[in-house]
């Protein structure tokens, strides 16, 4: 489908024109996988002193606020024109996380113009939506890791 090329990129890789992927939602209207790329990531902890003898904790006149590696869990359906073409796109998309280049994975959203440097870490969840007859589709949720957020 046209409408689906141009706006999810891995590795400067149209993930629909290449492998057949696109970004998806459980449910109409949900925002789940915009929910997971724009959640700030949580601070790291700021050092402090804390005295048995005075009230309260003793912290540093300046407080420079760093951030945590954080996840970003993402949904994708697959979609292929029969099985043979399935298992080729999926071994091929498969593939392509486990690898990266070098490992790394930058993930570019088209509409919102931001990307994001990430590994793979796992694929937790695997729906397989029809069955190998005609077109195939299946969903799934990946997770990555992006050791130095971009928020």
């Amino acid at each position: 489908m046209e409408i689906l090329e141009g706006l999810f990129f891995i590795n400067d890789l149209d993930a629909y024109d290449t492998y057949g992927v696109f970004l998806s939602e459980e449910n109409p209207g949900d925002m789940e996988n915009y929910n997971s790329l724009m959640k700030p990531a949580e601070s790291k902890g700021h050092t402090c002193v804390d005295f048995r003898e005075h009230d309260g904790e003793k912290y540093p006149d300046k407080l420079v606020t760093a951030l945590k590696a954080r996840d970003i869990e993402l949904r994708f359906t697959i979609e292929a024109d029969d099985k043979t073409d399935f298992f080729v796109r999926r071994k091929a998309f498969i593939t392509a996380l486990r690898t990266g280049t070098d490992g790394w994975l930058t993930l570019r959203l088209a509409d919102i113009g931001q990307s994001f440097k990430v590994f793979y870490v796992s694929c937790s969840r695997w729906t397989q939506l029809t069955g190998f007859e005609g077109k195939v589709y299946a969903s799934f949720k990946v997770k990555f890791r992006e050791p130095l957020p971009a928020y």
